[in-house]
């Protein structure tokens, strides 16, 4: 499994919470938007301090008992992710139910193209009941990216992720994020096997281009 990690130093003249998002304009195209991912726990100290991000590449699905999904709401966790294998032959489907006035997840199983996740709430008895719940995708059992729940629909998740980094005052993981982020940021171009990097934000705010490694820095 493929491990990548973020150093991020705060050169700046701000004490921030620095935190890690990702986009996908396959995701995107369903109704997703981007979550607060990866959040330092504290602000960052300036003049030299440091937060180093961990994770590696495995997805999960998530349900929420949060009725909107719209930039600045926190999306609650209702139950631990739900491990989904996207590679060929995996278990990457499953249903939503809200049976016995319980949502959950029902088994998964292969089923639907590579590369995907799938949760489905066609046929659901009783029905979901509307402005309820909100579906997220979680990349190392941390959200990424949520969605409404809706009824009598296949929600079809591709992920072809760009990882992002950015600073701010106030940030909590789960938060949903604005389209556009109104603070400095920069993308991460891992490649080559160079899955580490170390990025700077200097006394202008702004970020460095990231220096890639095969090691952790």
């Amino acid at each position: 499994m493929t491990t990548y990690s973020v150093k991020a130093i705060n050169n700046s003249n701000n004490n921030f919470k620095i935190y890690m998002f990702q986009t996908s304009p396959d995701l995107a195209e369903v109704g997703f938007l981007a979550t607060a991912w990866q959040v330092s726990e504290f602000k960052i100290p300036k003049d030299g301090g440091f937060v180093t991000f961990d994770w590696s590449v495995d997805y999960g699905v998530q349900w929420s008992a949060t009725k909107e999904v719209e930039p600045g709401v926190i999306i609650t966790q209702g139950a631990a992710p739900t491990p989904m294998d996207l590679g060929p032959g995996g278990d990457n489907y499953t249903d939503f139910s809200f049976a016995d006035d319980t949502p959950h997840f029902t088994g998964l199983k292969s089923e639907g193209t590579d590369g995907s996740a799938f949760i489905s709430t066609m046929g659901a008895d009783p029905i979901i009941p509307s402005n309820t719940f909100a579906f997220g995708l979680t990349v190392a059992d941390k959200l990424a990216f949520a969605a409404p729940a809706q009824n009598g629909l296949l929600l079809t998740m591709t992920p072809k992720v760009i990882y992002w980094i950015t600073a701010g005052d106030t940030i909590v993981n789960n938060e949903v994020l604005a389209a556009n982020i109104g603070t400095a940021k920069e993308q991460f171009k891992f490649q080559g096997g160079l899955n580490n990097a170390e990025i700077i934000l200097d006394i202008n705010n702004v970020w460095g281009e990231p220096q890639y490694s095969a090691a952790p820095f």
